[in-house]
C-alpha cells in the first residue's frame, strides 16, 4: 500500500507524491469531482429521488477511491457504473 499522506495530513512520502505526475489543477479537480460525487448523493436522497429504489448502497466515504480511480483511465478505457460508482461515472 502506498501511503502519501499521513491521517494528520502531513506528508509521508513526497517522492510517491512528485511520481503521480499530477498538478494543482489536477487537485482540484479531483476535489470538484468528490464534492460533486457528495452533493449528487445528498441531493439524491433528501429530495426522495431514490424512495423507488429497493436497495440504495450510499458512495458516501468512498468518493476520493472512486474518483481518482477514475481519473486515472486512459481515453480508451471503459467504466461501467455499479452501486457505489457514482464518483467514477461523474
Amino acid at each position: 500500500m502506498l501511503q502519501i499522506l499521513r491521517p494528520d495530513g502531513s506528508m509521508a512520502n513526497l517522492a510517491a507524491l512528485k511520481a503521480l505526475n499530477l498538478n494543482a489543477e489536477d487537485f482540484r479537480k479531483i476535489y470538484e469531482l468528490m464534492l460533486l460525487t457528495r452533493a449528487f448523493e445528498e441531493k439524491a436522497t433528501r429530495e426522495g429521488v431514490l424512495k423507488e429504489i429497493p436497495l440504495y448502497i450510499s458512495p458516501r466515504g468512498q468518493e476520493a477511491a472512486e474518483v481518482a480511480s477514475a481519473y486515472a483511465l486512459s481515453p480508451q478505457d471503459w467504466i461501467f457504473w455499479y452501486s457505489r460508482s457514482q464518483g467514477g461515472v461523474l
